[in-house]
């Protein structure tokens, strides 16, 4: 059974999930801007633009990837605010540490995440 996190445990995944916030909205930003500045639906004229339309598509599929990945890292800061970070939300468990060091976003343990992927 993995123990309750202590309080400079916390802060430290504060401070990451922070920082991981910052970085993913500057990149977001960054996408979102790139996207305006190459609107899609223009036609394809030749090879070079088919791999720019290729571009395009994987820049949107990075765009959301990132999105779901930010709403993933507001949701740890408020779980943090609300002093549920760490537990899983499907069986209440303490999520394990070292699950948290390397995804501390997660909202499950690995066992309740694979039952559920």
């Amino acid at each position: 059974m993995t123990a309750p996190l202590t309080p400079a445990e916390l802060q430290g995944f504060r401070e990451t999930l922070s920082e991981r916030y910052v970085e993913l909205a500057g990149e977001i930003e960054r996408l979102e801007s790139e996207a305006v500045e190459s609107p899609a639906g223009v036609p394809v004229e030749d090879q070079g633009d088919e791999a720019a339309e290729s571009d395009k598509r994987v820049d949107v599929d990075l765009l959301e990837h990132r999105g779901r990945t930010l709403q993933d890292v507001t949701g740890a800061l408020e779980r943090l605010d609300e002093g549920r970070f760490g537990r899983c939300e499907r069986c209440g468990t303490w999520i394990e540490r070292e699950r948290l060091s390397v995804l501390p976003e997660a909202r499950r343990c690995a066992t309740c995440e694979a039952a559920v992927a």
